[in-house]
């Protein structure tokens, strides 16, 4: 089988990934993920209610920093987008690294609660 013919018969599978697609992988992710996230929160109607999520409320809240960690991989989290100029502030490091550690705070939050992501 050709290229060609391979490629029609993977998109016909549903099975054909954009190379493009992966140049900046995060990004497409996060761009797959945040809006489903989004909706899982609007129409969830419970918990898991186990390991520190006894409530409605920590649930929520866990929700909302991966959420808020989604949007901020699309925004892309560079000293520059949060009107800080690296060449004039030396604590640009700083508060990119204070942002980044949230960023990944509601990454491991994802992972750790990828499986009860359903209502």
């Amino acid at each position: 089988m050709n290229k060609r013919t391979h490629k029609k018969w993977l998109k016909k599978q549903g099975l054909y990934v954009n190379p493009k697609e992966t140049w900046n992988l995060d990004y497409t992710i996060a761009k797959f993920v945040l809006p489903r996230l989004k909706l899982f929160k609007k129409l969830n109607n419970g918990y898991p209610g186990r390991e520190g999520m006894e409530t409605e409320e920590k649930w929520n809240e866990a929700l909302d920093k991966m959420i808020w960690s989604f949007e901020q991989i699309i925004n892309d989290n560079s000293c520059n987008n949060y009107g800080v100029d690296f060449a004039h502030d030396p604590d640009c490091m700083k508060k990119y690294k204070e942002i980044s550690d949230k960023i990944h705070e509601g990454l491991e939050l994802f992972g750790k609660w990828f499986m009860h992501l359903w209502w």
